[in-house]
């Protein structure tokens, strides 16, 4: 006589079953998203301290270009000056080198009254040399 299944015992028992394999694919799924969870947490971790690194280097490396800009504007100051010092200077050995040119003509060729003046750098440049003489 040929076996009957009954439905009634065999339906509960796949029921049963599937519920057993949907759960474990469940747990599965449940397990495999808590590693990608907590590799995504980490790698986030890892890109924050990166970010925070760089934005340390970006604030020193902010910071050394002020200081050089800072360096290079006072540089150029020295530069103008050290430039109109000598411009002054060239200037005035070009007064004194006119006066005395102007001197010589005047006592050689015998030439009349007023004699040359000094320019007023020439007047500066005595009046200094006098003070610093006398100090």
């Amino acid at each position: 006589m040929p076996m009957v299944i009954d439905p009634g015992t065999v339906l509960p028992a796949l029921i049963g079953a599937a519920a057993t394999v949907i759960g474990a694919l469940l747990l599965w799924l449940s397990k495999r998203s808590d590693k990608a969870t907590q590799t995504l947490d980490l790698a986030l971790k890892n890109l924050g301290e990166r970010v925070a690194e760089q934005d340390a280097k970006i604030t020193r490396l902010t910071e050394r270009l002020d200081a050089s800009e800072k360096d290079r504007r006072q540089q150029a100051v020295q530069i103008r000056d050290l430039q109109d010092r000598e411009r002054d200077r060239e200037e005035l050995l070009a007064d004194y080198r006119a006066h005395t040119l102007a001197w010589e003509l005047f006592t050689e060729t015998g030439s009349v009254p007023p004699p040359p003046v000094y320019s007023w750098r020439i007047r500066a440049d005595l009046e200094q040399t006098k003070k610093e003489a006398g100090s």
